[in-house]
């Protein structure tokens, strides 16, 4: 069985995760010193085995808990729950290097290492709740380029595009080619740097069977990845995630996930 790893909010599988809570004291009144330790543990061929999840003190999980008197165990541990960093066509692309850049440095400094979720691929969502992404195929290669600038030396775990493997079936088959072929392009750009610790989004157990969703992975280019995420932007079990992706890994020459 391949090691397992579910990341909060991302969702991303590949090794075991544990984690430690302790509460700050109740006079404590900023967002900063909410804190959650989270390590995970794995095989020595784990890039991510030992590492530390980056907490972000200015998301709005951590203002709030900071915010709320009394003092919110429940709010605590969401807030001090590391998180990744969803960024999109939202940062264009003569700042995405320098927006990325801060974060980076920001989870560097406190030797934690940072998670994005790259999510700005051309006709994302086609149009539904989460519709959004660059106008054309071009700016958003452009845009993945910018981005790995801005990406330094530390490891940072990257999401590749959620759900635009599996929600493409909505596209016309011209676009529906475009999209694959940006997604090869971006797997291609990422992977140029050694400390990206790449995942390619597949969605999640319940959406595309396993040996079409292995044949996406492949075309293009698990190999060169780390490996495929799941349940990225859904709520489904642990066991039923780990099940599929299994089942996932084998179609892929063993694919981590």
């Amino acid at each position: 069985m391949a090691p397992v790893l579910v990341v909060p909010a991302a969702a991303v599988i590949g090794c075991t995760a544990t984690a430690q809570a302790p509460l700050p004291d109740v006079a404590v009144s900023t967002p900063r010193s909410i804190h959650i330790e989270q390590t995970i543990t794995g095989s020595v061929n784990n890039p991510l085995s030992g590492k530390y999840f980056y907490v972000d003190p200015t998301t709005s999980s951590v203002v709030a808990a900071a915010e709320t008197q009394p003092l919110s165990s429940e709010l605590l541990t969401i807030a001090g729950t590391p998180q990744v960093r969803w960024i999109g066509n939202e940062v264009p692309i003569d700042r995405v290097a320098a927006d990325v850049n801060a974060y980076v440095r920001a989870a560097e400094s406190v030797n934690k290492m940072p998670m994005l979720a790259l999510y700005a691929i051309p006709h994302r969502d086609c149009g539904g709740f989460s519709a959004s992404g660059f106008a054309t195929g071009d700016e958003y290669r452009a845009w993945v380029s910018s981005l790995v600038e801005g990406l330094g030396t530390s490891q940072v775990l990257v999401v590749l595009e959620p759900d635009a493997l599996t929600a493409m079936d909505c596209l016309p088959p011209d676009l529906q080619q475009e999209r694959m072929d940006l997604l090869r392009a971006a797997v291609d750009t990422l992977t140029r740097k050694a400390n990206v610790v790449l995942y390619i989004d597949g969605g999640h157990s319940r959406w595309l069977p396993a040996e079409e969703l292995a044949r996406r992975l492949i075309d293009v280019g698990v190999d060169r990845a780390r490996g495929f995420s799941l349940n990225t932007s859904n709520f489904f079990t642990t066991a039923e995630e780990i099940a599929f992706g299994e089942r996932v890994s084998a179609l892929t020459n063993g694919a981590s996930y």
